[in-house]
């Protein structure tokens, strides 16, 4: 009778010992599986900033050259004998029409930023507020060929989730993109 308890005893121990490394070995899974979805989450997030700030850049810098070539075009105009009134002002009215156009996507991407900001990304709020572009309100800082002025010729965004951040650099001149995930420690961020 003895030998029976031990056994037992003996078997309870390794059933114990068992469900208490198995639990260890899922819980391990499931903080890891965790880890990888706020990592999908932090991707897609950071995927849908880039998106929308090489999208502005592009679409500024677009809107930035025929600026520049109808504003050089009207000042041309002066010098130029035979150009008529209504060539001066049709390069005026496309000039008002570019500017206008600037207004909204700037509106637009200030928007969606910020709509993103709310919902699905961590993004620094100065960063929603501020463009790669000077700007007061919706209205562009212009140069003298009345194109929206560049704050800086490199852009940062950071996206963070959870304990990682994504550092994305954006060299506007270049049109070239990089991002950077990094490991950061809770205290550090405060």
């Amino acid at each position: 009778m003895n030998e029976k308890g031990n056994t037992t005893l003996l078997g309870l121990t390794f059933l114990l010992l068992f469900s208490i490394l198995g639990s260890y070995f899922i819980q391990k899974q499931l903080f890891y599986i965790s880890e990888q979805k706020t990592k999908q989450e932090l991707l897609l997030c950071t995927k849908k900033v880039n998106g929308l700030t090489q999208n502005f850049i592009q679409n500024i810098k677009r809107t930035n050259y025929l600026l520049k070539m109808l504003t050089i075009g009207k000042y041309a105009s002066i010098f130029i004998p035979g150009i008529n009134l209504t060539t001066t002002t049709g390069v005026k009215l496309g000039i008002k029409t570019l500017k206008i156009t600037q207004q909204t996507l700037l509106f637009s991407f200030m928007k969606n930023m910020g709509k993103m900001a709310m919902n699905q990304c961590s993004i620094n709020p100065l960063r929603v507020i501020q463009t790669p572009y000077q700007h007061y309100g919706l209205d562009f800082k212009r140069n003298k060929f009345n194109e929206a002025k560049l704050r800086s010729k490199k852009w940062t965004v950071n996206t963070h989730k959870g304990k990682f951040l994504i550092m994305n650099s954006f060299d506007i001149l270049q049109n070239k993109t990089s991002s950077t995930m990094i490991e950061v420690s809770l205290s550090s961020m405060l």
